[in-house]
């Protein structure tokens, strides 16, 4: 059985907008994320994504440093991966500035 915060048993619930916590009687209860929370993890998520798609283009970088690409056939990439730190940067003083809200 599953509980909101005022006891009411709650049967249709969404874990993407809340969570479930059980309670020392073995009950669940539902509680719905903040939307401080939900923000925070949606800028959390865009980070891991921009920082993976920065990881997987490592190895070019290091491929440019061995000479294996022209200056003319890198700047794409240093552009990209560049644009990848910007926004990186910006979501984490935004949520530097959501957090501290909290």
């Amino acid at each position: 059985m599953i509980l909101d915060k005022d006891g009411n048993i709650i049967t249709n619930y969404d874990l993407d907008k809340g969570y479930l916590e059980i309670t020392q009687d073995g009950q669940y209860n539902y509680t719905e994320f903040t939307k401080n929370e939900l923000d925070i993890m949606s800028i959390e998520y865009q980070i891991r994504n921009l920082k993976e798609l920065l990881d997987n283009s490592d190895y070019k970088a290091i491929k440019y440093l061995e000479g294996y690409y022209t200056d003319e056939e890198y700047e794409t990439i240093r552009v990209t991966r560049q644009s990848y730190r910007n926004q990186i940067n910006r979501l984490e003083s935004e949520l530097s500035q959501i957090k501290s809200r909290s």
